[in-house]
């Protein structure tokens, strides 16, 4: 479209966005062995590798959210980050 634009041409219908989004990057607070199976949520993105060793203070994953507000966005991406971090409290619990 940036180009089209740049050319004169008519660009047509632009889709706006309706929803605003939110992301966080969730980071390892002490080393984390990362199960062979493990049941990642659909608004988790990132996911690191199974079997995969992270070092403290490296990203582990980024949580998504999508909202009708940047509020909402937020609330969600908080509320969905405290889930993922106790699910990984117990990954080193769960390696075999």
């Amino acid at each position: 479209m940036h180009v089209k634009a740049c050319s004169n041409e008519v660009l047509g219908k632009i889709a706006v966005p309706t929803l605003s989004k939110a992301r966080q990057v969730i980071y390892a607070d002490n080393e984390l062995d990362i199960p062979a199976h493990s049941d990642w949520p659909s608004w988790v993105a990132d996911i690191p590798v199974a079997n995969s060793h992270i070092a403290a203070n490296n990203p582990v994953c980024t949580v998504l959210a999508e909202a009708e507000n940047a509020v909402e966005a937020r609330a969600l991406v908080n509320s969905r980050k405290a889930i993922v971090e106790e699910m990984i409290k117990n990954f080193n619990s769960a390696v075999v």
